[in-house]
């Protein structure tokens, strides 16, 4: 086969699973990332198989681009995602859909889960009522 071949693995019963091992932690509006940045926060935990993801915020029609998520088998780590989402936007659906692409972009990952997972209605977190300081005065 050649090196770019990703083999997608076509199993539904690992959507229950991966849908408890990935979790949002939040999602909070975040100064850093500028007029529209929402800050999403993932915890992945002991996955039960390779994963790489495109993910995406959907709010109404519209879907704005998140970044990716890929990780082996048993793994566990924290993920920071952005989306530039409008600041009228109080809730959104998280969309993780599995990618070739994004498997492709790591040394480690030649078969992953073929799916989607929807995390629907996830709140987004106020922006802070005063800037941060970025250097203590």
């Amino acid at each position: 086969e050649p090196p770019d071949h990703i083999r997608l693995i076509d199993d539904p019963a690992f959507k229950p699973q991966l849908m408890t091992a990935i979790q949002m932690e939040r999602a909070r509006w975040d100064w850093g990332y500028g007029p529209k940045g929402v800050g999403i926060h993932l915890k992945l935990q002991s996955l039960p198989v390779n994963v790489a993801f495109e993910a995406v915020a959907r709010a109404g029609s519209r879907e704005y681009p998140c970044g990716k998520v890929t990780m082996a088998k048993d793994g566990s780590t924290s993920y920071g995602l952005h989306a530039d989402i409008p600041r009228d936007v109080t809730r959104f659906d998280l969309i993780l859909r599995s990618s070739k692409e994004a498997a492709m972009g790591t040394v480690d990952l030649f078969e992953i889960w073929q799916g989607e997972l929807v995390y629907p209605n996830l709140k987004i977190e106020p922006i802070p009522q005063s800037r941060p300081r970025t250097s203590p005065r």
